[in-house]
């Protein structure tokens, strides 16, 4: 075989005697090397283990033993690695709790074309006389029967309203900031509104303020005065997201900013939470009215109430009225109509009370005490109250190994596509 090997490296490449040799050579060093290399690092793992079997005699009394179980891990083959589908948190940072992976974004704000839609009857067009554009018709019409060759202008057409988007950062609305984030894009986006601008409402030292932006936007903004958000005009209007669940809602803080609003320039509350819940916020202490108006962009004082209940009455010119809606698209709908003019459509509202006394806004509203509460009677009040929607909801979050906002919205997005956010919202007060 060497000769073989001899005569192919001569005839194929062209090698010398002396390169052939060489080349033998140093294929022999290698290999003894690599030999040796191996002998040694076997030599050094059996002193290796000896010494740690010195250490363990001399530990048990020169009795080296190793037990069943021991033995028995010692033959057995090591199970690989297992991962859960655990999000990785500050007290799980070992790789084998969790394992960490990307997945599409779902959206919180179900089916926003829908609540575009709703919100059609404020989409109009009024004329504006410094903006002038040519009227191709007129002008037409002019030449065929004048002969005039002059341009006809009118003037031009935009949206009809400024929104002033006042969202409550309070602890509790946390949850919701992609809502509101994905309300504001929607807003902004659909052509629905002149101008939108964003505002953050926040109390500072027994009063309210406001500030551009929300979040990390309104960093270094400073503090404004509400009167800004006034405008004579009738072409602004101010819809107010919260939860109405923060202290300074219950004891009337935000009522005094509410009538500033509502006496001048349409004013809403956009309520995060379900209609049944709404007895558990600030909300409790109101009296709950239908709405109507009998003109377009009529000012909130100036709308037509009507009371709900049989116990309650209201008193003349007190109190400060505000339609309330979900951002459920047949609310949201039933309140654009009212305040585009449609005089036969009542809206949902309520009625803060002025001037509240110390009492009333320290009186305990209804709310179940939980802690008190059993598990099965917790699931039982839960089942009770919900909504069908938020115990499906509630049933397939209970299979899922941890609940979170990202968990709950890729549940909904993947199994139940007509979950709104008032369900979610249900869900989560359970």
């Amino acid at each position: 075989m060497i000769d073989q090997l001899i005569t192919a490296l001569n005839q194929e490449e062209a090698m010398s005697a002396e390169d052939i040799a060489d080349t033998l050579w140093l294929a022999l060093q290698i290999e003894s090397r690599g030999a040796e290399v191996q002998g040694a690092g076997e030599k050094e793992v059996e002193n290796k283990e000896a010494k740690e079997k010195e250490k363990g005699e001399e530990k048990l009394g020169g009795e080296a033993w190793i037990s069943d179980s021991q033995e028995e891990e010692t033959n057995q083959t090591p199970e690989e690695p297992k991962a859960g589908l655990y999000p990785r948190t500050q007290q799980q940072t070992s790789p084998s709790l969790g394992l960490a992976f990307k997945t599409p974004k779902a959206s919180s704000l179900r089916e926003p074309l829908t609540l575009a839609r709703a919100l059609k009857p404020l989409m109009r067009r009024v004329p504006v006389g410094t903006n002038l554009v040519l009227d191709e018709v007129a002008t037409s019409q002019r030449i065929a029967e004048e002969s005039i060759w002059l341009p006809v202008l009118k003037p031009g057409l935009e949206p009809w309203l400024d929104l002033e988007l006042v969202v409550d950062e309070s602890i509790s609305m946390q949850i919701w900031r992609q809502t509101i984030r994905e309300l504001e894009r929607l807003l902004k986006n659909y052509g629905i509104f002149r101008d939108v601008r964003v505002w953050g409402l926040t109390e500072v030292e027994e009063s309210v303020q406001i500030h551009r932006g929300i979040g990390a936007r309104r960093k270094n903004q400073p503090p404004r005065s509400p009167k800004e958000l006034i405008d004579c005009s009738g072409r602004r209007l101010v819809l107010v997201v919260s939860d109405c669940v923060d202290p300074c809602w219950r004891e009337g803080q935000v009522t005094r900013t509410l009538e500033l609003w509502a006496n001048h320039v349409p004013t809403a509350i956009i309520q995060m939470l379900p209609k049944w819940l709404w007895k558990r916020t600030a909300l409790g202490r109101t009296s709950e009215v239908r709405l109507r108006s009998l003109t377009l962009g009529e000012s909130n004082r100036n709308l037509i109430a009507e009371e709900v209940s049989l116990w309650e009455e209201l008193e003349g010119g007190k109190g400060v009225k505000v339609p309330v809606f979900t951002l459920e698209a047949e609310q949201a709908k039933t309140w654009a109509q009212m305040l585009s003019g449609r005089g036969s459509v009542w809206t949902r509202g309520v009625v803060f009370k002025l001037g509240a006394s110390s009492a009333d806004r320290g009186r305990r509203l209804f709310n179940l005490n939980r802690g008190q509460m059993s598990a099965e009677q917790r699931v039982q009040a839960f089942r009770v109250t919900a909504s069908p929607m938020a115990r499906k909801l509630a049933g397939l979050l209970a299979a899922a190994p941890v609940i979170n906002l990202p968990v709950v919205r890729l549940v909904r997005e993947a199994l139940l596509r007509d979950c709104l956010q008032v369900n979610v919202a249900d869900t989560k007060s359970g």
